[in-house]
């Protein structure tokens, strides 16, 4: 069937074989290019020029190959191939493109008709297989399709927003040698067709071609098929054939019956793609009037009967179906089971094979809401608990009409709703249980010293709840006076309650200790601390007492002192912490000359610092030789060595000793002047 298709679009295409064509730009702000031949061949696209959102379609029987290139390329959404045979499309991203083929088996369909054709009297639909140039756009032969349309089809397909900027048609191949540049537009820029679409394409399957029934009544029925654009009769294709045989778009009835055709066209050639509809016809009668029914209620679970009224005395049918092709059962009643929902069944009345149009009756089955009761599970002695239901005044097991009840007693209990519909639910059982009162007791010291802690623990129940908030079985408590506190105790819903007093033992006066202070590097501070029994601190390195209240330190770094003391009386021991901190390095003051004459005034060089540690004092002369050396904690020097007596002169002086942060080192230089 397709090679003899081929065969007949090859004649007619060569007819429609033109000569050069100026080329044209559509609209300079459109956005669709398309290109459309017969032949097929290679077809390079220069994406050439700025065009936002490109659009190319291709046309062809053939096979094509498609070459897409150029600055612009990045611009192209989508690219759309229709024809008869194969399809490569080369340099844009697969996903933009869309190829339809007889080898993909989803050959394209013109949803719309073409011009008249005068010598085949009706409209022409056909497949998108090639363009026929600018210079005829009716289809004539039948080959091709008509420029209109190609243009049609692809703004179908592309959607909202497209614009034809170019229509580049020949029937001839594309050549490789040749680059066809967006910029350079087109040959045909016809946009829309005049014809309007083929409700076959349009409507697809579900397009009827018959009216599903008529009567026989007023003689013979003629059904006439030949209004619809089908093209290609016989002998191309098998055209119209009835299920009584007859051949043609035509038919005469003159009995009742189901009658249906079967017809094939250029684009419905397989077997299984032909186009068929059928039509019953009915005897002429008299329709009789509609049973009337009602609308109804049911509970699910619930027998119930529905009914209708026949005012003809024929046969009632209930259907499923408003179509009436799901028959349920005849008669006048209808008892369903079915589940929570809503139903709609079709009733009619047939009286001489005519059958009356369909009453509606409709069945909602419906549950009421179950309640669900909730409360305390538990009785805690002689105590009542409160039962609740989430549905106002339901019916409870004890007889009670309420939303909720006070129950006293163990067991089970349960609610029922009934709704406006009569339809009952019941409540999952709820039991009610005895629960155990717990006792509790709270252990702890309950005597403690001044400024003291003690630990407080609580037994009997499941859970604790202090005065304080807090829900550990245990709490750590320090009263400066007294302290009452006191627990809840819980065995779940069941609670009970204790206090527990904890005071300050008599005479447990406690231990002050003096402010915090700063000392230079080197220096002693006396530190103290008020207490009523005896003392001891520690560390006790750097004091000059350890028992003493009120010892001199002496640290050469920051140290904390810890001091402890036991009260006579209560027996409770004490502390307190006094931190003495050493700051840097010390000052030092020397000189920078002096004279060594015996006159009592300035005679000695003397290194002035009130704590220096661990003194080395050395003093050069101006070639290094070391000439005088002191460990000395205020070390002098006379100006001589031994019983050498130094000259007039610059003498250099290093000082190194021990501070805070380690071994220190200061240098300077002293005139020595005779």
């Amino acid at each position: 069937m397709i090679s003899a298709t081929k065969t007949f679009l090859s004649l007619a295409m060569i007819l429609l074989s033109y000569s050069a064509i100026s080329q044209d730009i559509c609209h300079p702000e459109g956005n669709l290019v398309i290109f459309s031949n017969y032949d097929g061949g290679t077809l390079n696209i220069n994406c050439d020029q700025d065009i936002p959102n490109l659009l190319i379609g291709i046309v062809s029987y053939e096979t094509v190959t498609v070459n897409i290139s150029g600055a612009f390329v990045g611009n192209i959404a989508g690219v759309i191939f229709g024809g008869f045979n194969e399809a490569v499309i080369n340099g844009v991203d697969p996903s933009l493109v869309e190829i339809y083929s007889t080898t993909g088996g989803n050959i394209p369909i013109s949803s719309y008709l073409g011009n008249d054709q005068d010598f085949l009297g009706f409209p022409l639909i056909n497949c998108i297989t090639s363009g026929s140039g600018c210079f005829d756009d009716t289809n004539e032969g039948g080959g091709g399709n008509s420029s209109n349309q190609i243009v049609q089809w692809f703004y179908s397909e592309f959607g909202a927003g497209t614009l034809l900027f170019s229509h580049n048609t020949q029937y001839n191949p594309w050549l490789n040698a040749d680059d066809y540049a967006v910029s350079t537009g087109g040959s045909c820029c016809i946009e829309l067709p005049t014809s309007l679409p083929n409700p076959i394409y349009t409507q697809g399957s579900t397009y009827d071609f018959l009216p599903d029934v008529l009567q026989l009544c007023d003689g013979p029925i003629t059904l006439d098929l030949s209004s619809y654009p089908v093209l290609f009769q016989p002998p191309i294709y098998t055209g119209y054939v009835w299920s009584t045989g007859q051949t043609g778009p035509t038919i005469t009835i003159t009995e009742p019956g189901v009658y249906s055709f079967t017809v094939s066209d250029y684009c419905h050639y397989e077997e299984s793609t032909w186009l068929t509809d059928e039509i019953t016809i009915l005897p002429c009668c008299d329709v009789p009037p509609s049973p009337t029914g009602s609308n109804y209620i049911a509970c699910e679970g619930v027998d119930i009967t529905l009914s209708v009224n026949a005012l003809s005395g024929g046969t009632i049918t209930w259907y499923a179906d408003q179509a009436l092709t799901q028959t349920l059962l005849e008669g006048l009643t209808f008892e369903p089971l079915l589940p929570e929902g809503s139903y709609t069944f079709y009733v009619t009345e047939l009286v001489d094979n005519c059958e009356s149009d369909p009453t509606i009756v409709t069945l909602s089955v419906v549950n009421a809401d179950a309640p669900i009761i909730s409360g305390v599970n538990v009785l805690c002695g002689n105590a009542q608990t409160e039962l609740s239901s989430n549905i106002a005044n339901v019916l409870w097991s004890i007889g009670q009409t309420s939303t909720s009840i006070n129950v006293s007693e163990i067991g089970v209990y349960s609610a029922s709703n009934i709704d406006i519909n009569g339809c009952i639910a019941e409540s999952n059982p709820f039991e009610v249980s005895a629960g155990a009162i717990p006792q509790p007791i709270i252990s702890g010291d309950s005597v403690i010293c001044f400024g003291g802690n003690a630990t407080l623990t609580a037994s009997g129940g499941q859970t604790y709840l202090w005065g304080s908030g807090e829900t550990t079985e245990s709490i750590v408590v320090n009263p400066i006076i007294f302290g009452l506190y006191s627990v809840t105790a819980f065995n779940g819903p069941c609670s009970a309650s204790t206090d527990f007093l904890v005071t300050i033992s008599a005479g447990s006066v406690g231990i002050d200790a003096l402010p915090d202070v700063e000392i230079a590097y080197g220096d002693s501070i006396q530190i103290g601390v008020i207490a009523s029994g005896a003392v001891n601190w520690d560390p006790f390195n750097t004091l000059s007492c350890n028992t003493c209240l009120f010892p001199w330190a002496s640290p050469t770094q920051t140290t904390s002192y810890v001091v402890t003391s036991t009260d006579i009386e209560s027996g409770c021991i004490f502390s307190d912490t006094i931190t003495v901190t050493v700051n840097g390095d010390i000052q030092i003051f020397a000189p920078v000359a002096f004279t060594p004459n015996d006159d009592g005034l300035n005679d000695v060089f003397q290194i002035y610092s009130p704590n220096l540690i661990n003194p080395l004092f050395r003093i050069f002369n101006r070639w290094g030789e070391e000439i005088f050396t002191s460990t000395d904690s205020q070390p002098i020097w006379v100006g001589g060595k031994d019983d050498y007596y130094a000259p007039l002169d610059s003498y250099n002086w290093i000082l190194e000793y021990d501070t805070l942060e380690g071994r220190a080192t200061k240098k300077g230089h002293v005139i020595l002047i005779r």
